[in-house]
């Protein structure tokens, strides 16, 4: 084979890995879900576990799959203030009333170098929650008050409340 040939092959070869590498990013952005990991027992984070918060607003709560198949399967509900969202990913929807009681009990943290994204796992104290799963609330984590979260939705409570 002359040195000729097989340079002729070298730029089809080259477009087609970097096609491939192309579309595996975009598959990767797009359509995977961004894997969380409990950094509960991280330093910066230990601090708010335990911390109570009582809600000023009534929220929806949105029970939303993790599944690329979208199986009817709630992996997390969403705390979010109304209207909320929608899309093939939720599954369920309740609503949490004004004053309800809930209590950090893990922190989550996107698992990626491409997003920074924090949010606090959250059990209900004071009766049943909306739906049964693992509650979030997403932090703001450019605010330097109340751990994150809007003081509009979410009062602190100190103490025995």
């Amino acid at each position: 084979m002359s040195p000729k040939s097989s340079g002729r092959w070298k730029v089809p070869i080259l477009a087609i890995a970097g096609v491939l590498l192309a579309w595996w990013a975009l598959d990767y952005l797009l359509a995977r879900p961004i894997p969380k990991v409990d950094v509960s027992a991280e330093a910066p984070y230990a601090p708010v576990l335990g911390k109570r918060f009582r809600t000023q607003r009534s929220l929806v709560a949105i029970g939303y799959t993790m599944d690329r198949n979208y199986k009817k399967q709630i992996d997390y509900i969403a705390l979010v203030e109304p209207p909320g969202f929608s899309g093939p990913e939720v599954v369920a929807k309740g609503e949490l009333p004004r004053g309800s009681l809930l209590e950090v009990v893990a922190v989550l943290k996107a698992d990626t170098w491409l997003i920074d994204r924090i949010e606090y796992v959250v059990r209900r104290i004071d009766a049943a929650p909306p739906l049964d799963g693992p509650m979030v609330l997403d932090v703001n984590l450019e605010s330097k008050t109340n751990f994150g979260l809007s003081e509009a939705v979410f009062a602190p409570v100190h103490g025995d409340a």
